[in-house]
């Protein structure tokens, strides 16, 4: 990712175990240890048995396995995403998609099924200017509620990049459109890059940029010499201009020139 091109690929499978296997026996531990304790203190005082303490301790073996095993895989979990992270957090297959600035390009690569002992075969390549693509947001409700998500589809085939992996599923539809405009801005070779610190690095090597930063006399270590409490105040302002977003209320001018039809 630099000020040419943006190229995405998913993290490792093993970052992705690594990941969910911390997260879910994180979760057991610090709400069913807790209950099962409370539940065990509720007991003692419910029943009249005196060796009510004694019958638990005869029950270590369940206690040690119900608690223990996520208690164990968490703290391996932490300790190996702490030794070995620099392993854990490689490319996993990919790239998937590409946008390229300087071109005006999007790439998307499509892979054949990887079966076990058998060579992945080469992967599709289609390619198509960035002005053939239209924006979409997809909504869709399960037990976690209503989840938006980005997508961006080829205009005249069945193709998507699938940029919304960038920002996940949201409860909202303004972080979609938040996204796309992000998109739309670093497609956009006569505006300069999103000012973001993942590019900040690169901002003097995009001509319109540095003439950009130059005319407003930005420092080039703007967002690498900002203090922790100035940049949460900075994650507050740009979450509550993501929220005030109105794309919705934007001219829809592909809409008069353009019949779409769903796939």
């Amino acid at each position: 990712m630099d000020h040419e091109c943006f190229r995405y690929a998913p993290l490792a499978k093993r970052f992705q175990v690594l990941n969910l296997a911390e997260i879910i026996s994180k979760f057991i531990t610090l709400v069913f240890g807790p209950l099962l304790a409370l539940t065990l203190v509720v007991m003692s005082f419910a029943t009249s048995d005196r060796d009510y303490w004694q019958s638990v301790v005869d029950d270590w073996f369940f206690f040690a396995v119900f608690i223990g095993i996520p208690a164990g895989t968490w703290l391996v979990s932490w300790i190996m995403g702490k030794l070995f992270l620099g392993w854990f957090l490689k490319a996993g297959k990919g790239p998937l998609w590409e946008l390229n600035r300087r071109n005006g390009m999007v790439t998307v690569w499509t892979y054949p099924p990887k079966f076990p002992f058998i060579p992945r075969g080469e992967p599709k390549v289609f390619k198509a200017p960035f002005v053939e693509f239209d924006a979409w947001v997809s909504t869709r409700g399960d037990r976690a509620g209503v989840l938006n998500r980005l997508h961006l589809f080829h205009r005249y085939s069945k193709c998507e990049a699938g940029v919304g992996a960038v920002g996940g599923a949201t409860s909202m539809p303004e972080p979609c459109y938040a996204l796309w405009d992000f998109v739309q801005n670093y497609m956009d070779v006569t505006q300069p890059l999103p000012d973001i610190p993942i590019w900040e690095a690169h901002r003097h090597l995009d001509p319109v940029t540095a003439e950009h930063d130059r005319q407003t006399n930005r420092p080039e270590r703007y967002w690498r010499d900002m203090d922790d409490d100035t940049f949460k105040a900075c994650e507050r302002e740009m979450h509550n201009r993501v929220r005030a977003l109105s794309t919705l209320g934007r001219p829809n001018i592909m809409a008069e020139k353009t019949v779409y039809a769903s796939y």
